[in-house]
């Protein structure tokens, strides 16, 4: 297998890779305008990475099993330690860096939570961004933050580069809570989290800021009272993640909706009654 076929086995989108130490950035099947995939190969050895996979690197040609000489083993082991401890360190600077600009923020309402229909929901705002902590779902460290304003037209969704995403969750209610709603989006967990207070339900909701990273949230908890509230995305994407995670999950019959969208354009009752519908389910 060539580097650009494993490249794109795993959804980045190469059609032509020129030998270089240097690090590309590409787009990636499930977003392929965005700049979430990441590369390197020499001509031997290579990595790749997708972003919204939470930036786990997946090592190409495995020495073990090429039948690489010693030396290049050797070349393999320490590219592959180096990298890894470099990622560490983007990781450490990334949550150090999210922490001094949460620090500077300050609660107050936001445009974006206004678009979404939750005008009086304060978040943390700095020089007109609203930011949501990402916080590791074992540790409750916080790893990074996600950023939302407003450039060229429209709201852009940013995740603090360099942060570890996999396994971040932001948590929006008692940890201790009997239920818990696993959802994509900040705005669709605030959502949900309003229904559930409006029907009086000790549970909390869980945030996890894109659909492969629920599946793999999903794979740390256990329990029978475990929800998901899917995104009907068109591509179908939000149905097959919620099916992955093996926990009951609903969504919206509407193609095109989330949560979020359901309780604007049908009032929060509607919500309501989509909680209790998979409620009933177990």
């Amino acid at each position: 297998m060539t580097f650009t076929e494993f490249a794109q086995s795993y959804g980045l989108i190469i059609d032509y890779i020129q030998p270089s130490d240097r690090v590309f950035r590409c787009g990636t099947e499930s977003k392929p305008n965005s700049k979430n995939g990441a590369y390197k190969f020499d001509g031997t050895f290579g990595w790749i990475s997708d972003w919204s996979n939470g930036g786990d690197v997946i090592y190409y040609n495995n020495p073990e099993s090429t039948g690489f000489t010693p030396e290049q083993k050797r070349e393999y082991a320490k590219n592959k330690y180096q990298q890894e401890l470099k990622i560490q360190e983007q990781y450490q600077e990334a949550a150090k860096k999210s922490l001094q600009a949460l620090k500077k923020a300050i609660l107050s309402t936001h445009h974006y939570l206004n678009s979404k229909g939750l005008p009086d929901t304060l978040g943390l705002v700095d020089e007109g961004i609203l930011l949501v902590p990402m916080r590791s779902l074992e540790t409750n460290k916080l790893q990074g933050m996600q950023s939302i304003e407003w450039i060229d037209g429209g709201w852009t969704k940013k995740m603090y580069p360099g942060m570890k995403a996999k396994g971040s969750v932001l948590r929006l209610g008692n940890k201790q809570s009997k239920e818990t709603f696993l959802v994509e989006g900040y705005a669709t967990g605030l959502s949900v989290e309003m229904a559930v207070r409006r029907l009086c339900l000790d549970a909390s909701v869980m945030v996890c800021f894109s659909d492969s990273n629920m599946v793999y949230v999903a794979s740390m908890l256990k329990g029978d009272n475990i929800f998901v509230i899917a995104d009907n995305d068109e591509s179908k994407a939000g149905e097959k993640a919620a099916i992955k995670t093996g926990f009951p999950w609903i969504m919206s019959s509407n193609i095109g909706e989330d949560a979020n969208d359901l309780m604007n354009n049908y009032g929060i009752m509607a919500l309501c009654s989509l909680i209790m519908k998979i409620r009933k389910k177990t």
